[in-house]
């Protein structure tokens, strides 16, 4: 018998164009699959999740661990590979189609079965040949967190399903590599992060990066004035991003202190603790990235 596979269908750009493509009118001639993968910081506690709707009508959703040290793609992975197994034996003959928000996963499973080189991806490929043989498949990149209600149930299944209990689920060398490196890289990029805060100059601030010209504003390339508004706190403009303003006085960190501290204002002593003054930082940072200055 002939098998008939499709590996990727050209990428989506937008959510108009992607509605047309993957387009719900065609969903009861074929079963689709929307999966999706969570990792914390990339590095740990993986999750995948996938919801399922099939061309008989059903409707079905999958939760699967990942792993306690795991990359993003690898979560992603483990969710397309639990999705397929959960329809490998469908007796229906319709299409399936596919959706992954992963061009990492769907650019390692292109390679072809011959060319994977961890256990995950051989193992999809295994499955996806079989199903193949009694129906044609179609893995369909989508774009991620554009509105696309199916994948954004898949997003919320892969963040729920990273809670699942980890110890039964195996780690592959590339994940503990990359979850060693992360780790080092970040825990150094914190200390030294702490380390400017408390001396007072902290290089994520914007007043520093306007006054050395990397936060230009239309109004202003680059100035030492702290009353600059291209230097001002980027969430509640009230004076400068200074680090004195980051952990004592920006109102929007109120409720961090009141937590960490039992007081919605600091005392200056105990920023001697690095932890209070890492976690005071990443709950500014946190406020700060809706804004488009980045992730914390």
């Amino acid at each position: 018998m002939q098998r008939r596979f499709t590996r990727v269908v050209p990428p989506i750009a937008v959510l108009s164009v992607a509605e047309q493509v993957v387009g719900l009118q065609i969903v009861a001639q074929a079963t689709w699959i929307w999966s999706d993968g969570s990792a914390d910081a990339g590095v740990r506690r993986g999750g995948g999740g996938a919801v399922i709707f099939t061309a008989s009508g059903e409707t079905l959703e999958v939760e699967v661990a990942a792993g306690d040290l795991c990359s993003s793609t690898r979560a992603e992975l483990f969710a397309l590979r639990a999705a397929l197994e959960r329809v490998r034996d469908e007796p229906s003959p319709a299409p399936l189609v596919a959706c992954s928000d992963s061009r990492a996963a769907l650019s390692l499973l292109s390679a072809g079965a011959a060319a994977q080189t961890t256990t995950i991806g051989a193992a999809i490929w295994r499955t996806l040949l079989d199903i193949a043989e009694r129906r044609q498949v179609t893995l369909q990149w989508v774009p991620a967190h554009c509105g696309l209600a199916e994948n954004e149930r898949a997003d919320a299944l892969a963040k729920q399903a990273a809670t699942l209990p980890q110890g039964a689920v195996p780690s592959d060398a590339r994940s503990l590599t990359r979850a060693v490196h992360r780790t080092a890289t970040q825990d150094r990029k914190a200390a030294i992060s702490v380390h400017q805060l408390r001396a007072g100059h902290w290089g994520r601030s914007l007043q520093y990066l306007h006054r050395i010209g990397r936060h230009p504003s239309v109004a202003c390339l680059q100035c030492p004035d702290k009353r600059c508004p291209a230097a001002l706190c980027a969430v509640c403009r009230e004076e400068a991003d200074v680090p004195e303003h980051v952990l004592l006085r920006c109102p929007a960190l109120a409720g961090a202190c009141l937590r960490l501290t039992g007081s919605i204002y600091v005392d200056p002593s105990r920023l001697r603790d690095a932890d209070l003054v890492a976690a005071l930082e990443a709950g500014y940072l946190r406020h700060r990235e809706p804004l488009g200055y980045g992730p914390p």
